[in-house]
């Protein structure tokens, strides 16, 4: 295994550094991409973080993973995704915030409690300017709010096939025991990651440190925004800073899917 690593370890760096790339592409979608899959603001980044850490230690690389190259490690599904480093022997893990499609075969599914998902989405998209009502209309926005929340959910709990892979994670198990949940997914993968591997992970991939990543290595984009954080609190409130009409509100909305979520996380212990 040792061997492996280090051959994969050359590999990858030569990709890397020497690469002739073309022009933008798009991740090509290939039969054994594993999808890592959420509505917006439910944890994908910061678990992308973990799982490209993990890599990085596991091949011992000796790289800083940030948020300028943290796409090679786990590109997303975007009309300007850059090309991605083809590491082996892990499978490539692809970050998308698409609803339910055919076309992925083997699913990550990351759910985060929709309360907090409005609260953070909120704000985010406040923050960039992309939204300037309050957050109780935003709840209520059917392009944004939770009715798209549920659209999303319910595409991927209700419509995937039986010739998928489909395997759910929550947001706050992660948060609870980042170790564990992810040595569920490396093991899912067919890989056993030692314990000190993920240790590092987690500790690399803190909030704390992911805020100082992104004030030195975030794009321009991400900096001309006076107000703009993409990494904000992470916290598991249920949705505390909602009024309690929008917490009610959320909570009639989400009624029959988080019934179904309550019985998967069940199955799941």
């Amino acid at each position: 295994m040792y061997k492996i690593a280090q051959k994969m370890k050359t590999r990858l760096k030569k990709i890397m550094f020497f690469r002739q790339s073309k022009a933008i592409e798009k991740p090509k979608n290939r039969t054994d991409n594993i999808y890592l899959v959420s509505f917006p603001k439910s944890g994908n980044t910061w678990v992308s973080f973990l799982i490209a850490n993990t890599i990085n230690s596991y091949l011992n690389l000796k790289m800083e993973v940030n948020f300028f190259n943290i796409h090679f490690f786990v590109p997303e599904i975007s009309d300007y995704a850059p090309p991605s480093i083809e590491y082996y022997p892990f499978r490539k893990i692809v970050k998308s915030h698409n609803s339910f499609t055919k076309d992925y075969r083997y699913i990550f599914m990351l759910i985060r409690n929709p309360a907090d998902v409005m609260i953070s989405y909120f704000h985010y998209l406040k923050n960039l300017n992309q939204y300037n009502k309050g957050i109780s209309s935003f709840i209520r926005d059917e392009k944004y709010g939770i009715k798209a929340w549920c659209k999303h959910t319910e595409s991927w709990l209700n419509e995937s096939l039986p010739s998928q892979r489909l395997h759910i994670f929550f947001y706050e198990d992660f948060r609870q025991n980042p170790e564990k949940e992810l040595r569920k997914m490396f093991n899912l993968m067919g890989f056993n990651i030692m314990p000190k591997i993920l240790e590092e992970a987690v500790e690399k991939s803190d909030f704390s440190n992911m805020k100082k990543l992104e004030q030195t290595t975030g794009s321009y984009s991400m900096k001309k925004y006076e107000k703009f954080a993409f990494v904000r609190k992470g916290k598991i409130t249920n949705g505390e800073e909602l009024s309690s009409a929008d917490r009610e509100f959320i909570k009639e909305a989400t009624y029959k899917i988080i019934k179904k979520i309550d019985k998967i996380k069940k199955d799941n212990n």
